[in-house]
């Protein structure tokens, strides 16, 4: 476990009409393409949890903003998901999300009441503009996207089970004489 004093903006309550700049944020962010942090609410999927609870906060019903897909019990559901999840497209909460770019700040308690203040102004006054063009460059060490037209996944995710339910990964080599599981 690692303490961290200090914090990163997540989002700006005014938000960004410059077009570009959401772009480059939703093309760099962490969340939406390598932690792949989705969130399932009431029947739709969301690529990430600022898409759900950003319209929430605005007083916009999520499921009718565009972000999320309503999850179905059909054919197309696979493929619409899959379309979802790799579109180019950022969500309209990207206009004001900061993905993983947003500066930094020391850590405080604030009251409820004051909760909001300190993201009360535009996007381009919250993001870290280093952090934005690092994560832009392929060879910086926060670029780790993975491509979900072309990588596999995770060899983790793949392992055969054992007969109990159990991932083989990990089990230590029985001692020499006794069978192995499975």
């Amino acid at each position: 476990m690692r303490l961290s004093p200090e914090f990163r903006e997540s989002y700006s309550e005014q938000g960004t009409e410059d077009g570009a700049l959401v772009d480059r944020i939703f093309r760099t962010c962490q969340v939406v393409h390598v932690w792949r942090c989705h969130t399932v609410h009431q029947g739709f999927f969301y690529r990430c949890p600022q898409s759900y609870f950003i319209h929430r906060g605005r007083k916009v019903k999520p499921e009718e903003s565009g972000d999320g897909l309503e999850i179905r019990d059909d054919g197309e559901f696979a493929q619409d998901l899959y379309r979802h999840l790799t579109s180019p497209r950022g969500p309209a909460a990207c206009r004001w999300g900061l993905g993983s770019a947003g500066r930094r700040f020391a850590h405080e308690q604030v009251s409820q009441r004051q909760w909001t203040t300190p993201g009360n102004r535009p996007t381009e006054a919250l993001l870290d503009p280093k952090l934005l063009e690092t994560l832009e460059n392929p060879t910086g060490t926060y670029h780790a996207k993975t491509d979900l037209t072309t990588d596999i996944l995770p060899e983790g995710w793949t392992r055969p089970r054992t007969r109990t339910g159990r991932r083989t990964v990990g089990t230590p080599n029985p001692p020499t004489g006794e069978a192995s599981p499975g």
